[in-house]
């Protein structure tokens, strides 16, 4: 299987959206099915995995692969991905149809550096990014005659270190950007009053898809294991311009859960 989830080379883990630390363009094989491998070639690695599946929110049909080269640099994994995920009826996880569109397809390239390792003897650390160029058609009868020049970028990092108030313990700082769209066109006709002749005209009006905001998370967490029973973890999340709607509010939120053997 891919190791979907930058961390630790020796784990497989699927995608799981609600972490920061999977590429974003790859959420829609958390509700399908994925394959890969990965080949050790001297000290570097190589891998090539393929997936299929529907979007989380949407259903949308979404189909893609990702390649990968990596290899330690001193106390670090460090890797470069390629890929690219085709998506009908909509793009970048944002549906399309209706009144908008009959048919669409949107193909997305996106590229992206990731690595983990130790900055000392203390802190380790986690980092993701990546950028992708979408281009989409549109088909049949519908308001939204174009989508041109979508370019998305989203990034991950984390630094960590144990506490040291018991013999398993750590705590996490870390910034992300959830996906984003940079810069985008999209050409919608907006319709008119209708015409003496009964026909109906339109104004094609652009519209930047770029959002008024940047989201940006702020996390702060704490880890534990009591006795070899317990698995404790706390953490808190600060986020500004949530949604990528420009706001002067900062949302935030705390969460507790506790893990236990029997």
């Amino acid at each position: 299987a891919m190791n979907f989830t930058r961390r630790n080379g020796s784990v497989s883990n699927s995608v799981n959206s609600d972490s920061p630390f999977n590429i974003s363009f790859l959420q829609a094989s958390e509700n399908g099915t994925s394959v890969g491998n990965k080949w050790s070639v001297g000290g570097d690695s190589i891998s090539l995995g393929f997936f299929r599946g529907k979007s989380k929110d949407y259903g949308m049909a979404t189909s893609g692969f990702l390649s990968e080269y990596g290899r330690d640099v001193g106390n670090s994994y460090a890797s470069l991905f390629f890929g690219i995920t085709n998506e009908n009826d909509g793009f970048l996880e944002t549906s399309v149809e209706g009144a908008f569109a009959e048919e669409s397809n949107a193909s997305t390239t996106f590229t992206g550096i990731s690595g983990y390792g130790w900055v000392n003897d203390i802190w380790s650390y986690n980092a993701l990014g990546s950028v992708g160029s979408t281009q989409m058609s549109v088909d049949g009868t519908g308001l939204l005659s174009n989508i041109e020049n979508i370019t998305s970028s989203s990034f991950a990092i984390e630094a960590t270190r144990p506490i040291g108030l018991n013999e398993k313990d750590s705590f996490h700082i870390g910034l992300s950007q959830p996906l984003r769209v940079e810069k985008g066109i999209a050409k919608i006709l907006i319709p008119k009053l209708y015409e003496a002749n009964g026909n109906l005209s339109f104004n094609n009006v652009e519209a930047d898809l770029s959002p008024s905001g940047r989201q940006l998370d702020l996390k702060l967490g704490y880890k534990a294991s009591l006795n070899n029973l317990f698995n404790v973890d706390i953490q808190l999340a600060f986020s500004k311009d949530y949604g990528h709607v420009k706001s002067d509010e900062i949302i935030y939120s705390a969460a507790g859960f506790m893990k236990f053997k029997f």
